[in-house]
């Protein structure tokens, strides 16, 4: 029988593996994962004192997301715009 490569692996060399892929916040509290776990299996108490912490890490998360987007967008536009600004400058110089 085949197994995962990945099977044996612990989460934070998963992480590490595909850190390229994740929001930065997530690779350097890694610990996030440990605590989401352990919340599915074992907490019931502490869920109540971990949620309000768990809530501003994943707001952290889909913030940087948010950034990446924009910051992508924004790149995008103004290299457009520059390349339309070139062009139609080096043709009106051309022309004359």
């Amino acid at each position: 029988m085949k197994t995962n490569k990945g099977e044996n692996r612990t989460v934070n060399e998963k992480i590490q593996l595909i850190e390229d892929y994740l929001p930065e916040f997530m690779v350097k509290n890694a610990v996030i994962y440990n605590i989401l776990s352990k919340g599915i299996h074992e907490l019931e108490e502490e869920c109540k004192e971990i949620l309000p912490i768990l809530q501003k890490s994943i707001e952290l998360i889909l913030d940087e997301e948010i950034a990446m987007r924009q910051k992508e967008k924004v790149t995008k536009e103004a290299s457009h715009e520059l390349a339309k600004f070139y062009s139609q400058n080096n043709n009106k110089k051309e022309a004359h």
